[in-house]
């Protein structure tokens, strides 16, 4: 029998999404969405519920900061999705979700801030204290924070742009859809695959990797007026997984999200 590392997965592969991979705790898909948002529900509940809870809905915290949902063409991504305005759009968990020490954090977006400046872009935040963070610093950088429910660990970067850290050497762009795929296994050890399902960035485990990731904000971390490290682009479908499924199933994780939500 094949395993899923050995699917060839396509966009009109009705038999596979982030669901098919065990461990799925949030799942914010948003390619159906319209207008400007004031909620979204955890889960594609056209689905299995089986990992639906509620409990992490998103929600705005003033009718101002409200990302708006932005048609294909106008996104150049492949389907409908969040346009976060680099000032003040930001979505809020109803309650922060803490991960597994073991984990995979997802996402399919479009980046259209300055990419040659060392201002972040706060794709994904936990508390306003900054302790969980999921930070695009530049094209060849992630600033990122694991702190679970407590705090100690300090931030580190893991830099894209260097084969001593992968396999391939990467720079992310504003001109297509990017993909990340964050793994981090059992060890703590932690890796990242591109929209490719390319090896681009590795950090081996230490005092500061050994707890999981907290999720409260998308689009900024909260703490600013009303947020810092606002994010500029799109976000099309962000998720988290508990465990790790291991390298082939992350990289498959990858190209999936880009052959769908690439522009053909």
């Amino acid at each position: 029998m094949l395993g899923l590392g050995n699917i060839v997965i396509k966009d009109n592969d009705a038999s596979f999404n982030l669901a098919s991979v065990a461990g799925l705790q949030v799942w914010y898909d948003f390619n159906t969405a319209s207008g400007a948002i004031d909620d979204w529900p955890n889960g594609n509940i056209s689905n299995s519920n089986s990992y639906y809870n509620s409990n992490y809905d998103l929600t705005v915290t003033d009718g101002n900061y409200r990302p708006v949902a932005t048609a294909a063409a106008s996104s150049t991504m492949g389907k409908v999705s969040l346009r976060f305005d680099g000032s003040d759009d930001h979505l809020v968990s109803d309650n922060e979700f803490v991960s597994a020490d073991a984990c995979v954090l997802s996402m399919a977006i479009r980046l259209t801030g300055d990419l040659t400046d060392s201002s972040p872009d706060g794709a994904i935040s936990g508390d306003t204290a900054g302790l969980n963070r999921f930070h695009i610093y530049n094209q060849n950088t992630l600033q990122l924070r694991f702190n679970g429910t407590s705090s100690g660990n300090n931030a580190f970067t893991i830099n894209l742009n260097n084969t001593d850290n992968g396999t391939v050497a990467y720079q992310m762009v504003n001109t297509d859809i990017e993909v990340i795929v964050l793994r981090k296994d059992a060890s703590n050890n932690i890796y990242v695959y591109n929209k490719n399902g390319d090896f681009v960035g590795y950090l081996a485990a230490d005092a500061n990797t050994d707890k999981g990731f907290g999720f409260l904000t998308m689009g900024g971390q909260l703490g600013g007026s009303p947020i810092n490290n606002a994010f500029a682009g799109f976000i099309g479908e962000f998720a988290i997984h508990n465990g790790d499924p291991g390298e082939a199933t992350c990289k498959q994780m990858a190209k999936h999200l880009y052959e769908k939500w690439r522009a053909s």
